[in-house]
């Protein structure tokens, strides 16, 4: 590997990296491996750029650190652009804004209060309780009687504009809760009254914002037929509720209100030191001002951005649905990110020089036995993560390494805050 590091306007840098001969071929190789387990030759003539992608993107995880180093300054918001690539090399241009310098004037003995502890109240073990008892739930079939709200019906339905089916408006055996509001207005409530068996045209109007162009504000009708209504039976809250919560430990109701007990006292000791770190780092911000590059705070929004659009799309939506459904541009919603990244992007610069300042360091013992916790909380071991994330691991382990680090500077200011608060 080699870089050359060159100074650019507006306080950044650019570093070039070479990856070459054998090192390179060598990468390709593995991912291709990674990506295909049919041949080899097949894959690299189908995949093209895509293969050469994944394997710049390993070797940049590998060796970021050391490709950093080079700047000889904190750097952030880096973008990386592939100039030249051959099956002998690659050329990749890493853009960098440098991390602010900052002079610090107060990180030691903050005037910032600790955060008292809330008491548990009655109220919420009783919530608790609730919680339990509705999860411990079971339905009883209704043969006679009518749906009512709170009940789970197994339904037939189809919707109808204009006379014709329409696409996606129909479910066979759908499980639909009275109450839930998960169809349009009108649906759930027309239901209300519907016996076993009984089918029903149900007229009803699509909201004017609803995501399908066709179907906002269309007249429309459901034919709708129940074919059975359950009703949820909950449990009493007594030692046989306790024994059903497979909880270690808990027999009886009153070692389970102990439990909860325990449980609502650690989460209000949490809370409170979570309210302690918002306030050292509200007065940090406040006492150590300076400004941040652009280029650092538009690193920040588009990574708060990626991470808002993955969340959505584990639900199930796209960020064109929720633009469309909270009636915002693709502008509006970035910028809904921008305080908070550059809030983010200053705690970073303050923790780091903190860090620098106080000589503060995390060793690969603490990267590894954090990678034992990682591993442990997932089930598995130490080695099977290890090859799970393959020649990933570097790249995973450098982002365990700078959260340990600003845990550790963010511990040390807390432990220094002034004694007289």
């Amino acid at each position: 590997m080699r870089t050359y590091v060159k100074s650019l306007e507006n306080n950044q840098i650019s570093i070039t990296v070479y990856f070459e001969g054998d090192q390179w071929r060598d990468a390709c190789t593995d991912a291709l491996k990674a990506l295909a387990a049919t041949s080899l030759d097949t894959v690299r003539d189908q995949l093209g750029p895509n293969l050469y992608y994944q394997a710049a993107n390993n070797l940049l995880n590998q060796h970021m650190d050391e490709i950093i180093a080079k700047a000889q300054a904190p750097v952030a918001g880096i973008s990386a652009d592939i100039t030249k690539v051959t099956e002998d090399y690659i050329e990749i241009i890493l853009t960098c804004d440098k991390e602010p310098e900052i002079t610090l004037k107060q990180y030691l003995d903050l005037p910032v209060a600790p955060v008292a502890i809330t008491e548990v109240t009655e109220a919420e073990i009783n919530q608790r309780l609730a919680e339990i008892q509705e999860d411990n739930a079971y339905y009883d079939i209704k043969d006679e009687g009518k749906v009512e709200v709170g009940d789970t019906t197994i339904i037939d339905f189809e919707g109808f504009k204009d006379g014709v089916a329409f696409s996606g408006g129909k479910g066979t055996n759908y499980e639909l809760i009275i109450g839930s509001h998960s169809f349009i207005p009108g649906f759930e409530e027309a239901m209300v009254g519907m016996e076993n068996g009984e089918t029903k045209d149900i007229p009803l109007t699509f909201p004017e914002n609803y995501q399908s162009a066709d179907l906002a504000g269309a007249n429309v009708v459901f034919t709708v037929t129940v074919n059975q209504i359950k009703v949820k039976v909950l449990p009493e809250i007594d030692d046989d509720l306790a024994l059903d919560t497979d909880i270690s430990g808990v027999e009886t109701l009153d070692d389970l209100v102990d439990y909860i007990t325990k449980e609502l006292k650690q989460q209000h000791a949490d809370q409170a030191d979570q309210a302690f770190t918002d306030k050292i780092l509200e007065v940090l911000i406040e006492l150590n001002p300076f400004d941040v590059p652009e280029g650092i705070i538009e690193s920040q929004t588009e990574q708060m951005v990626n991470q808002f659009q993955s969340q959505l799309y584990q639900q199930g939506m796209s960020i064109s649905q929720y633009l469309k459904y909270m009636n915002i541009t693709p502008e509006q919603f970035k910028n809904q990110f921008r305080d908070q990244a550059t809030t983010n992007a200053k705690i970073q610069s303050i923790l780091q020089a903190v860090i620098k300042a106080e000589n503060l360091i995390v060793t690969d013992d603490d990267v590894e036995d954090q990678l034992a916790i990682m591993a442990n909380q997932n089930g598995m071991t130490l080695e099977t993560l290890s090859e799970l994330l393959g020649e990933g691991i570097e790249g995973y382990k450098s982002s365990i390494r700078q959260n340990l680090i600003f845990d550790k500077a963010l511990a040390f200011i807390k432990s220094h805050v002034a004694q007289s608060n």
